[in-house]
């Protein structure tokens, strides 16, 4: 058996996406910023990431961000439009 690499424990469904950084970084939003725009606890939009309902990207330092289309999608799923 091979070594297990960081890939193995992605969600197939919803892969991490390359990480971002810099001018990128305004098209993303922070697990903060996106709890307050679903009404929610920052918690909660975390728990959406583990569950994979939500897809995120990584910045170089590791933290998720969610991207402006992934929010405008959710906002849709939920009706909140």
């Amino acid at each position: 058996m091979g070594r297990v690499t960081a890939n193995f424990f992605l969600n197939p469904v919803f892969p991490t996406n390359p990480k971002i950084a810099g001018n990128d970084m305004k098209d993303y939003l922070t697990v903060g910023e996106a709890s307050k725009i679903f009404r929610v606890n920052r918690d909660t939009v975390l728990a959406w990431i583990n569950k994979g309902v939500v897809k995120v990207s990584k910045t170089i330092g590791g933290h998720n961000r969610i991207s402006i289309e992934e929010v405008e999608r959710l906002k849709k799923k939920m009706g909140l439009e």
